[in-house]
């Protein structure tokens, strides 16, 4: 007699429950963090063009800006 290469239907098998279930949560937690991936990268690509647009704007008061700043934390 040839053993069956799957288990029988009727068979519970916890621990190919366990992989399924961890499988899923995996999935769900990688689609997640790719969906906050794209959200941070999109919010990332619009700061920095609203920065290079207001760089654009005033170049010298930001360079002012940012002198100010460093003499305040590096007197």
């Amino acid at each position: 007699m040839i053993p069956p290469s799957y288990p029988p239907f009727n068979s519970y098998n916890p621990a190919l429950d366990d992989t399924v279930l961890n499988g899923l949560g995996q999935l769900g937690h990688r689609v997640s963090m790719v969906l906050i991936w794209l959200v941070r990268s999109l919010f990332l690509h619009i700061s920095l063009a609203k920065a290079q647009l207001t760089r654009r704007h005033n170049n010298g008061q930001t360079i002012m800006f940012i002198m100010s700043i460093t003499s305040i934390v590096d007197p």
